[in-house]
């Protein structure tokens, strides 16, 4: 006859590279032998660890920031980190300052300029009638007054541009052109970094961008109102 076996009390449980062992009441490690499941993801999660530490981005080899930093400036090959360090303490602040902000005064002046433009359209269409009258003819007059303030806005991407070059930060106007328009539309790819002295014109052209889209959208905004209300006749100019 069969003796009764008592279950046996599980306390402690060790687990280990290629299994598990278990300490029970009887104060004696056993092995638990892993699953096939088990094993297969031990290897890949092993495999992917090594291939890991076995990478090597290009930022982390020597001679990086040395071999390819005036690359950006020069307009030869694809655009990359420019070689002045985030962590240089020769960033510039007054003269950086006072340029970035006549900049952004002349970037206002031009979108002033456009904003006028498309308040006379506005009043020509609705001088001669046709304004609110056919739903076709608004889409025309928005659509302009749209293309207008995209203009302005793709002048004043081109003066940051000027001013870049002028700085002496890039030596091609298409390079200077792209990084330009990456800081006004606040994109931010971080490709291009400029150099210590004039790298506070970034975010000045940042800020310029976010203001003048933001003025942009009010006079959209504004004419789209008051075509609707002139449609509906609900006010009178």
């Amino acid at each position: 006859m069969a003796e009764d076996v008592e279950p046996r009390r599980l306390l402690v449980i060790r687990f280990g590279p290629w299994g598990a062992s278990v300490l029970d009441d009887t104060r004696f490690w056993r092995c638990i032998r892993p699953r096939p499941v088990s094993l297969l993801l031990q290897s890949v999660v092993a495999a992917s660890t090594r291939a890991l530490k076995d990478c090597r981005f290009p930022e982390e080899s020597e001679g990086f920031d040395q071999a390819r930093g005036n690359a950006d400036r020069s307009g030869e090959g694809s655009p990359t980190k420019a070689h002045m360090s985030l962590s240089d303490d020769r960033t510039g602040l007054l003269l950086p300052l006072t340029v970035g902000g006549a900049t952004i005064f002349c970037t206002i002046l031009i979108h002033a300029i456009a904003t006028i433009g498309i308040i006379h359209l506005v009043r020509s269409a609705r001088v001669r009638g046709i304004a609110g009258v056919h739903f076709s003819v608004d889409v025309v007059l928005v659509s302009a007054a749209a293309f207008i303030a995209f203009g302005a806005h793709f002048i004043e991407t081109v003066v940051w541009a000027v001013v870049f070059v002028l700085c002496g930060e890039f030596v091609h106007f298409a390079p200077a052109l792209y990084h330009s328009a990456t800081n006004y539309t606040t994109l931010g790819y971080g490709d291009i970094i400029l150099s210590a002295p004039w790298r506070l014109l970034g975010p000045l052209e940042a800020a310029d961008g976010m203001l003048l889209f933001g003025l942009s959208t009010a006079i959209l905004f504004a004419v789209i109102q008051r075509f609707v209300q002139l449609r509906f006749d609900t006010e009178q100019l």
